[in-house]
């Protein structure tokens, strides 16, 4: 079951709330990998490769090279475990002369290291929604479209937003709120806010979303501008202090999606040790 969930996501356009390397959806779609892709599941893999293949440019001799690495045509996959490049490649040496090809190698076997599972995930996908759609599915619109967009209009979530406890569209503080969203906040930034506000964190790329976002006073005692927002995710809904400035709003409001991970943990009373 667990192999369709991508393909239920996709058809029902209820979004799943993962975190992907772009190696993932190209291997979905059947797209070429690279090392860009590599470099997102394995950066250390990477980096000693572009060392490697720099390193005779630097004057180095085999018997330095030798010296230097101790290479073997083996490399450690994701499991830790020891996987033969070539037949009999743990008891054989790799010369300067060979690390191109050691390289290539090492970066094939790395990138598709996790071909069978990815198969899987493909036949799982397949049983809910035709395979070949994915031959002309672009690897990062089929992301989007099972995950959400990685960043999200203001406007978008304007239009589903209703405001109660005496605030409304006009209020003062209402566009401090979202000058600092969409101006201050970066793309990581407005998608902590969401976590913090419905615990999750994409919308659909297309906006189309059920829910209403709501923002709300906080009936509490106390300067606002030392008071952190509360979130009820069940709800959707943020219980906003009356900020003044909008530096009080910024801050206060990073320190809450920053802080406030989980669900409905919510903050309360005076935050101005915090500021």
């Amino acid at each position: 079951y667990q192999h369709r969930v991508h393909g239920l996501a996709f058809r029902t356009e209820l979004l799943l709330n993962l975190y992907l390397p772009p190696l993932f959806w190209k291997q979905m779609c059947g797209e070429v990998a690279d090392l860009t892709d590599l470099r997102g599941i394995d950066s250390m893999c990477v980096q000693v490769l572009e060392q490697l293949r720099t390193i005779e440019s630097q004057g180095v001799d085999d018997e330095t090279f030798q010296d230097m690495f101790a290479l073997t045509w083996t490399t450690t996959l994701s499991d830790q475990s020891e996987f033969e490049l070539v037949p009999g490649g743990a008891s054989m040496p790799v010369h300067l002369k060979d690390v191109g090809r050691y390289c290539e190698l090492v970066a094939q076997t790395r990138i598709n290291e996790a071909r069978a599972q990815m198969e899987a995930v493909r036949q799982g996908f397949g049983a809910v929604v035709p395979l070949s759609l994915l031959a002309i599915v672009p690897w990062n619109e089929l992301e989007t479209r099972i995950c959400g967009a990685a960043d999200f209009s203001c406007d978008v979530l304007k239009e589903k937003t209703e405001y109660q406890g005496g605030y409304s569209a006009s209020d003062p503080t209402i566009q401090i709120f979202w000058n600092v969203l969409e101006n201050d906040f970066t793309a990581k930034e407005r998608t902590l806010f969401l976590k913090f506000v419905w615990g999750q964190s994409r919308l659909p790329a297309d906006g189309n979303f059920s829910d209403r976002f709501k923002i709300q006073g906080l009936s509490k005692s106390g300067d606002p501008n030392n008071l952190l927002p509360e979130s009820h995710t069940c709800f959707f809904t943020l219980d906003l202090p009356r900020y003044t400035s909008r530096d009080a709003c910024k801050r206060k409001l990073l320190l809450a999606i920053t802080l406030c991970g989980s669900i409905d943990n919510d903050f309360a009373g005076d935050t101005s040790a915090y500021a």
